[in-house]
Parts: C-alpha cells; structure tokens; sequence
C-alpha cells in the first residue's frame, strides 16, 4: 500500500498496540488461526507470543477423564484433580499426538520444531512460551509451574464468569464452524507471568459464518486529550492516577438476543465428557467483534449512573463535581482509566470506592510507568507541579529488537535535509523490488514502532516519521537505512520528555482561564504535495500536533499555508470546546502563529483573488472561525515558529531549538 501514513498526536495508537498475529497450531481440524485485535487489559501488548487454540484432542478427551458433573461447569483441566499435567506425561501425549497425526498436515513436526526452538531462549528472562504444549518443555520446576498457572487462572476466569460456557457440541457444526481460542503468553515489567485467551475471530469470517454484529465500533481516549489533561494537572495541582480493570471485556452484560459464537475448548481443558464431544460459546471476550463496544456501553452507563457527565468533544472524559467545587476528572481508554483530582478529593475516594466495590480494579497509583507504553513522571516543588511523558522504555524495546548487538553511534537529528526529495523520487519510481524480502518486513516493522512513538511522546520526530511512512510499498535498502537513523536518533535521545510545567498564572477570577491554549501552523512548499505541521501548547510542551500530507498540489506557498492554518484551527477548536468542559472556557480567540502573511491576510478576508480563487472552502473554514472569535493568526518569524521542525528536516541548530520548544524542556 502506497499511500501515506499521517502522523496526528491526537489520532488512535499505531497497529502493533492493538494486534497480534499468531498461529493456530490445530491438531485436529487443520486449520490455520486468523489473526486477531485483542486488547490485554493493562499489558504491554508489544511481546506477545502466539498462541494455542486447542481444539486437539487432550489427555481424557477420549472419556469423562477428570470432567465435571454434567450440572456444572463442564470444563477440566487435563490431569485428573484440576492439577496441570506434569511434563513427563505431557510429553507423552504429545509423542503419541505427533505420530497419529504425522501423515495429516505435518503440523505436529511443525510443532515439535517450534517447542526445540522455544527451549533455547528458556533462560531469557522475557522469555514466553508461543503454544501451551512449550510450558511442559521447560525444565525449570518452579517457572513452568508460573507459566501454568498463568494459563489456568485465565481460563479458569472465562468459565466462572460465563464468558465461556461449555455446551455438547451441536449435530449441525462441524470443527471448521468453530473458532479457535488462542492463549497467548508474555512477561509483565515486573516478571509476572500473563496469559490471555482471546477468539480469534475475524468480523469478516464471523458474518461469513452467518453472524451478523451490525456496528461494532467503540471509542478510546484521544492521545491528546489525555497530554492536554496532563498539562491541566500541572497548572492545577492535579494528582494523576492510574487503574486497570481485571479482564474487563468478560464483564460486560450480552444481549439475551445476540446469537453467541461456538469456539474449540481452550487447551489443557477436557472436551470429551460422557462420551460426548463439547465445545464453547464465546460471550465477551478478547478478539471478540462486539466485544470492545459492549464493556465500552457497560462501563459508560456505570459512570453516568454514579454522577458522572461526558465530554461531547472527546467521548472517553468524563467530569464529576462536588461539594464545594470539589472536582474529578476520568479518561478510558478500553480497560485503563486515568483520573485527574486534587490529592485530597473526596469525590475521587468517593469513585474509588464505589468502583471497587462493582469492578475488579489493579490500582496503581500515581505509578504510571506503563500507560500505553509511556511514562508518566509527576514531581512536586515549591514552584508548582510538573509533568513528564517519556517512552524511554518502549525505544530500549525496540533497539534491543532490532539492534540486538547495541547501538554505537548516534545522531544529532533525526534524518537528512534531502528526506522528501528521496521519498519523493522513491514514490514517482514505485520499485517493488525489495517487497516481500526481509528488508521490507524490517522496514514495516521499524516505521510502525516509530510512528507509535510519535503519536504518543516525540513530536520531534513526527517529520521525518511521516515522509518515511509514505513509501512502505517501496521499501529499499537505502529507505531502511534512513528509518533505522530515526531509530538510532531515538536511543540516544531516550531521556528526552514532554514537560508540562505550570506557567505561573497567579489569576483567580472566575470569568478568567488558567489555561489558555496557543497554536503554531506551518507547511512546506514541495514540488509535488506540500506537508502541513502544527502544534498546540498552554505554555509548555506540544499536547496536540499534526503533520499531513496535503491532499492537492499547492500553486502558491499561500495556498499551503492556509491549508495548514485551517488544520490547525479545527484541532484549537475542538479542544477549547474540551477547556470550557473542564471549566476553563477561554474568553478570548486563541492565537495560532503563522510565518506567512498572504495566508493570515486570506484568513481575515477574501484578499488576492488571483491565487486564492481556486483554493478549496475547506481550507479556508479558518476564515469563519476567525469571524467567530475561535482563532486570532497571527504572524511569528519562520526562524521562531516552532512547527517549521514538523514539516521538513531542518539543519541541526535550527532543529535542536525547535526540538525543545515542542518538548517543553
């Protein structure tokens, strides 16, 4: 796919947040897994192993081995006693599966290769098993008894809850009906063990199947909401928390109505009772299609029940007020909440418990080590509060991924001024050579990890991010150099972070803000499509920036400014709508610096007819927002205007000052 990839701070997490690909190592129909968007409620999701949808037939499948009464659950583990099976009588059961299924699909040498493969790396203290039958390879007592009972506690959980509920499997399904349920494994930060049982179930494969689950969508937390809430906090005195709740898909209610899923039984669990082969009907769980809307519609009508109102211009805050002004603020993002509350908030103790006393929570704190992959660092002085966002341990990540032997030089600047000229020469060539090579699995994979690291914490690289991202169809040797120099720009700038600091507003009207917000707009005049940037602050660090491809061909460098100027001013218009629900309503038009004056001359009136004529009402939506008194341009020397860093590559004193004001440092 040729087309480009925009970098927007405001826009959803990039793929590797949210999918996982895996293979379905089916011993008993044959079929390969589908790949699968589960969201692991409070993990990092960037290691994931594959996982096993074990529908094969285990130890006791070929009687009641170890199964419950018929009244019950009927589920078991595989050993009698609910006891994991040992490894040696695994290891049995799996000699005896590979030899009668050798002359089916080759699929258990396939899988005899994977567990020799997995076992090396056993010592790797981020080592995880990709398939339950690896856990009773691994020849340390104690860590596979962890990897264990991470996969019984979390398939013990679906059948308690109902999420998972075991029927005889019915006359008219065959196994290629049901759906495979896939465990997969990875390490937490702190060492823990965690499995996560997800369907694999495509949308796309289900309605083939003859389900119909009409709209799916559920929204998440804008990146930028939450930095601009950030911000807030700094010049409020805000404390930030962070929460997540325990397998929250599987606690949403399902419509008496909705017809359910039929998937394999997970591994380790019996399938054969009384002679009887079982499956599973899936209910909310991860993978799900409906899965996500229906925790999201759970979760909402709980906070609205308990006082809670919802921000109409970024549906994921909610605000309750209290006594005496007495004030909390909440974001979600699918299972993670973040509130914002005085560290004395009685409304906030009052949520707290109330909401553990419905849900299962993990409560972290002000610990916010591992927010989508960020970090978020709160420090107290006696000239306010600050607050830090970095992603120092993501970067570490993926230099340890893809630099396995370390990183030994470093660079001032992301990439070279003569970036978009190669990108651009690259996309008129449209050389697939190199497409589905190595090289161009590498350079997918470096560009997504990097355009994920620009949409959440570094601005600073959005620039070079976005020019490189408009070529994944062209991937070349040369083109994975220059993504590997942002890479390499990254490690050695880890430590750098997005500062909201308090800006020493001493006001305390109340007709009048403590937070006002200002924007930056710029664009590059390019021979083919120019490339619009910009930035929005409150005093500090970016909490809002953009850079896109402009979808026509500017004829004057006016046209692309005010193209950029109107793009920037929706994104002002949506957050001070976002200010005024948190109380600080902005009582005059916000100033967004431009360095063209033809541009803020059109942005005020209809001037220049000669060059303006052809330009798109869209672009000049500016215009009416200007009339408003939502946005007031402004002009800002080219050498001063901050978003210039967001447009093109710039020479290293000139990107270095740029760099810092968009960092806040």
């Amino acid at each position: 796919d040729d087309d480009d990839d925009d970098v927007r701070g405001h826009g959803h997490p990039a793929a590797n947040d949210l999918e996982s690909n895996f293979v379905d190592s089916d011993l008993d129909s044959s079929r390969d897994g589908d790949d699968n968007s589960s969201r692991d409620d409070g993990d990092d999701n960037s290691s994931r192993g594959g996982g096993d949808n074990g529908d094969g037939d285990d130890a006791g499948n070929d009687g009641d081995n170890g199964a419950h009464d018929t009244g019950t659950r009927r589920s078991s583990r595989v050993a009698a006693g609910g006891a994991p099976m040992p490894a040696e009588q695994w290891q049995t059961l799996f000699q005896w599966e590979q030899k009668s299924n050798r002359a089916k699909t080759g699929l258990a040498e396939n899988l005899a290769t994977r567990v020799k493969k997995a076992s090396k790396d056993q010592n790797d203290p981020k080592w995880a098993p990709s398939h339950f039958s690896q856990i009773a390879n691994i020849k340390d007592d104690a860590l596979r008894r962890q990897w264990y009972d991470a996969h019984y506690s979390e398939n013990d959980v679906l059948f308690e809850r109902g999420t998972l509920h075991m029927i005889p499997m019915p006359d008219d399904v065959s196994q290629d009906d049901l759906f495979s349920l896939p465990t997969l494994y990875n390490v937490k930060p702190d060492g823990r063990k965690k499995g996560r049982t997800v369907a694999s179930a495509k949308r796309e494969e289900a309605e083939r199947r003859g389900h119909d689950f009409g709209r799916t969508y559920s929204p998440t937390a804008r990146p930028a909401t939450f930095r601009m809430m950030c911000n807030v906090s700094a010049e409020l005195d805000y404390t930030i928390r962070g929460a997540d709740v325990k397998s929250a898909y599987t606690l949403a209610d399902w419509p008496a109505a909705l017809r359910k899923l039929l998937g394999h039984i997970p591994a380790g669990y019996a399938k054969w009772i009384d002679g009887v082969k079982h499956c599973v009907e899936i209910g909310n769980l991860y993978g799900h299609p409906l899965a996500g809307k229906h925790w999201w519609l759970h979760l909402k009508r709980w906070l609205l029940e308990h006082g809670f109102e919802q921000c109409d211009f970024d549906p994921c805050l909610f605000k309750k007020v209290g006594a005496d002004g007495d004030v909390m603020y909440l974001i979600v993002y699918v299972d993670d909440i973040v509130t914002f509350a005085p560290a004395d908030s009685a409304v906030y103790a009052e949520w707290e418990r109330d909401f553990e006393r419905d849900f299962e929570l993990t409560n972290f704190g002000t610990s916010l080590h591992e927010f989508l992959s960020t970090r978020v660092t709160q420090k107290v002085t006696p000239e306010g509060r600050t607050v830090t966002i970095d992603m120092e341990r993501y970067i570490e990540d993926m230099v340890e991924e893809h630099f396995p032997g370390g990183v030994h030089h470093e660079y001032a600047v992301p990439a070279d001024t003569d970036l978009p000229s190669f990108v651009l020469r690259a996309s008129e060539a449209k050389d697939r050579t190199f497409a589905g090579t190595d090289i161009a699995k590498r350079f997918r994979r470096i560009t997504m990890q990097l355009l994920y690291s620009a949409l959440h914490a570094r601005p600073d690289v959005a620039s070079a991010v976005a020019y490189i991202s408009r070529v994944q169809g062209y991937p070349s040797p040369e083109l994975l150099k220059r993504a590997e120099r942002v890479l390499i720009y990254l490690h050695g700038t880890k430590h750098l972070k997005l500062t909201y600091r308090k800006t020493g507003c001493t006001l305390r009207l109340d007709w009048a803000p403590r937070v006002r917000i200002e924007g930056v707009s710029d664009a590059s005049f390019d021979v083919a499509h120019s490339t619009s940037g910009y930035g929005i602050s409150a005093g500090s660090a970016y909490f809002s920036w953009a850079v896109k491809k402009q979808e026509s061909v500017a004829l004057y460098t006016q046209e692309a400014e005010i193209h950029a100027g109107s793009l920037a001013a929706c994104d002002i218009a949506a957050h001070r709508g976002i200010l005024e629900f948190i109380g600080q309503r902005q009582t005059g038009p916000t100033v967004l610096k431009m360095d063209n004056s033809s541009a803020i001359d059109l942005a005020h009136d209809p001037m220049h007819y000669e060059r303006s004529k052809h330009i798109h009402r869209r672009d000049l939506f500016i215009r009416e927002l200007v009339e408003r008194g939502v946005v007031k341009p402004e002009y800002v020397p080219t050498s001063k205007n901050t978003a210039d860093a967001l447009t093109k590559p710039l020479t290293r004193s000139a990107f270095i000052m740029h760099r810092n004001a968009m960092l806040g440092i």
